[in-house]
């Protein structure tokens, strides 16, 4: 994605949160963009295509009943990112990578 169309993105998931503050697409995309999650990753964590979850980012379509629980932990873990100031970096494996570092931390600190 070229630096052009990533704002376009970011743009959009602005908007659609301003439109849509409640929904669950744009606080997610609110959210891949503060942690630095890239799409392709978030779309195969939970298990759709691409065009479906920007579709939920930019509050264009919901998010099915099957989808809502992968959603809901998504968003459980980058709210922890967040709360912990952790951003992703480096190519697409790299963030995908820490993004699993960062899930076996969580799930270490939930058992505690």
């Amino acid at each position: 994605m070229t630096q052009g169309r990533r704002d376009e993105t970011i743009e959009r998931i602005q908007l659609a949160r301003e439109q849509h503050p409640h929904a669950l697409g744009p606080i997610l995309g609110t959210m891949m963009i503060a942690t630095n999650l890239p799409p392709i990753t978030a779309s195969n964590l939970l298990g759709v295509y691409d065009q479906t979850l920007y579709r939920w980012l930019y509050a264009l379509g919901t998010i099915s009943p099957k989808s809502l629980p992968k959603v809901a932990k998504l968003i459980m873990i980058l709210s922890w990112m967040i709360s912990k100031r952790i951003q992703l970096s480096g190519t697409v494996e790299e963030r995908s990578q820490q993004l699993s570092t960062c899930i076996k931390q969580l799930q270490a600190a939930q058992k505690r």
